[in-house]
């Protein structure tokens, strides 16, 4: 009986202990974990030695506990940055944050909050991609209209290139004492190629709108945006990105009393170093090749537009005194060349006398003062000359003129 005493009193003692090992580890499990409305796992298997078991649980548990935390802390930072970089970008995301932020606030460290965040933002993330994929689409299209302006761009520079060789061609005068024609005007434009200059128009383009993209960011108006477009794509700029260039010499040809000193000479040393001579025929050719170029582009869109254009376009001149710089032989004769080279009429108004003068016209009128035989007045009379016999008297005569001033649009060079 005694025996049987002693063996309960220590298996007494035994259950006591592990029963005050067991509260011992379920303190542990309180200290480690909120315990209430936790069920312990099905799969979960008690293991002899469960103080080493609840140990290393326990230890897995403060360590994903901080794991948890540090992530917590490191999507904060993230999320804050985030919406401090774009929130103000655009509607759109500043909607989105504002339902993230409610829900945020609600987050704790509790498994269902954390997960309607998630899903949350899962459903903001598709959203987003579909912008994306709205604004890449739209971006596509933006390269594309960027490659239709590089191509106009380069259009337009290849045409004011082609339009401007053939203005100088148009220019081009049989003179006396030359077996070819002469070009009066020469425009010094050298093109490497159009598989280069179309490069150069590319990068050109490239820069214009990065430019444009600065100033709008900086806040200028539409008005000033546009103002600062028009100048990138004017004529000039265009020309020189398609040449390569900012420097596009003129050439003028100096007419000179010894035609072997006839040379071309560049427009600025010619308007200081020509005599005031040579200067009126340098403007007079340039302005009649001009004169005939406009006129023969004019002439190919009347004839687009259905009109008859067969018959060549001929030009008036009305000059005022053109001949008091101008009486010298050699340079008389190449200005009534050019006039005739390019079916131009001219009027002039002069009263020098000189027959170098007055015998390049097919009819003179002389305008003389005369008195009145029986009173003090004074009267205007004209007398007729034709140097040519055959020519029609109503082909040339004086008829009444008036000159009204009025609204008017200047030609346009190019469109």
């Amino acid at each position: 009986m005694k025996n049987d005493q002693r063996q309960f009193s220590e298996q007494k003692k035994q259950l006591e202990t592990e029963i005050s090992g067991l509260r011992q580890g379920l303190d542990k499990i309180a200290d480690g974990m909120n315990l209430q409305g936790t069920k312990p796992s099905p799969a979960f298997t008690l293991q002899n030695d469960w103080k080493k078991q609840l140990d290393l649980l326990l230890s897995s548990l403060k360590s994903s506990k901080e794991d948890i935390s540090n992530k917590k802390e490191q999507f904060l930072r993230s999320y804050n940055k985030l919406r401090s970089d774009f929130n103000q970008q655009s509607g759109l995301l500043s909607n989105l944050f504002q339902g993230l932020d409610a829900m945020l606030d609600r987050a704790s460290d509790g498994y269902e909050p954390f997960y309607y965040l998630y899903e949350r933002m899962s459903d903001h993330a598709g959203i987003l991609a579909q912008q994306l994929s709205m604004l890449n689409t739209r971006l596509e299209s933006l390269d594309r209209s960027q490659s239709d302006v590089v191509q106009h761009c380069w259009f337009h520079g290849s045409k004011i290139h082609d339009e401007l060789k053939r203005i100088e061609q148009r220019s081009a005068v049989h003179l006396e004492g030359r077996s070819t024609a002469t070009n009066m005007l020469r425009i010094g434009m050298e093109l490497d190629s159009p598989e280069a200059a179309k490069v150069r128009m590319q990068a050109y383009i490239e820069k214009s709108v990065q430019e444009v993209r600065e100033e709008y960011r900086s806040g200028k108006s539409t008005r000033e945006i546009k103002s600062s477009i028009d100048k990138l794509i004017q004529s000039r700029e265009l020309l020189n990105t398609y040449l390569g260039t900012t420097r596009i010499p003129v050439f003028v040809y100096k007419i000179d009393i010894n035609m072997s000193n006839s040379r071309p000479k560049i427009w600025e040393d010619a308007i200081r170093e020509n005599s005031g001579g040579e200067k009126f025929v340098i403007y007079f050719s340039v302005l009649s090749a001009l004169m005939a170029y406009s006129r023969a582009q004019e002439q190919v869109v009347r004839s687009g537009a259905g009109e008859d254009m067969t018959k060549p376009g001929t030009r008036v001149l009305i000059m005022d005194n053109p001949f008091g710089p101008i009486s010298s032989q050699h340079l008389l004769k190449p200005l009534f060349d050019i006039a005739k080279r390019y079916n131009t009429q001219l009027i002039c108004l002069t009263d020098l006398k000189q027959s170098s003068i007055l015998n390049n016209f097919n009819l003179v009128y002389m305008l003389r003062v005369r008195k009145g035989a029986a009173s003090s007045k004074e009267y205007l009379k004209f007398d007729e000359f034709k140097r040519s016999t055959d020519l029609d008297d109503k082909d040339e005569a004086l008829e009444k003129a008036f000159y009204r001033v009025s609204d008017f649009q200047q030609m346009k060079l190019w469109d």
